[in-house]
């Protein structure tokens, strides 16, 4: 019994492995994510002010880079702070290039090999809400085309 029990698993794993795919397997759409660790602070005319260090993002202090090899033209961002509050991050590879929480229309990074997100504290555009970055995760979604990530021009 313990012997045909074991042959129908094996037969199922066979059967059904090439129809169940991982997340995103097939998708028209790539996820990449990446911790970023909070900025660096510094005192300055007896105020705290962030001090960016990661000019090229490689110590990750307060920033992150995703590699695009140029295959993309729109990314979806979301920006979650360990905090719970919202996260501005400014995206120097990208013209008007601010996401605070979350994009509300995919970036166009259309040929570029890179795209960095630089955590930064402050107002958001809608100067309205505030950003403390603490220590977070930023989740992009890439794609071809804004269908595949079910927007509509």
């Amino acid at each position: 019994m313990k012997r045909s029990v074991a042959s129908l698993a094996v037969v199922v794993a066979l059967v059904a492995g090439p129809a169940v795919r991982p997340a995103g397997a097939g998708s028209k759409t790539t996820v990449l994510e990446q911790r970023y660790e909070a900025p660096a602070v510094g005192v300055m005319v007896g105020t705290i002010q962030y001090v960016n260090l990661a000019h090229d993002c490689e110590d990750r202090i307060g920033c992150v880079t995703f590699d695009l090899g140029g295959r993309y033209r729109w990314a979806q961002v979301e920006i979650e702070d360990d905090s719970g509050l919202t996260a501005r991050a400014e995206v120097p590879t990208v013209r008007y290039g601010e996401v605070c929480g979350k994009t509300s229309y995919p970036l166009k990074v259309e040929g570029l090999q890179e795209v960095s997100f630089i955590m930064m504290p402050g107002v958001c555009a809608d100067e309205e809400t505030p950003s403390t970055p603490t220590s977070g995760t930023v989740e992009v979604t890439l794609a071809r085309s804004l269908a595949a990530l079910g927007v509509s021009k």
